[in-house]
């Protein structure tokens, strides 16, 4: 089965509640799945390069 942007997104879509404290206890456990978290992290990241271009710039020098 195959997962497009949407469909990860809205299954975690309460990942920043459950992830953000990592450290505490949870009644339900934890579940943080990092293969998913790093699946996740790549979709939206091809998705933004498909939207954005990337340029190098240089400040420029200041005369004084």
């Amino acid at each position: 089965m195959e997962y497009n942007i949407k469909d990860v997104l809205e299954h975690h879509a309460n990942a920043f509640v459950e992830w953000r404290y990592l450290h505490e206890k949870r009644d339900k456990g934890l579940s943080f799945n990092f293969i998913t978290f790093v699946a996740t992290l790549e979709l939206v990241l091809d998705e933004f390069g498909k939207r954005y271009n990337t340029r190098k710039i240089q400040p420029q020098r200041l005369l004084y």
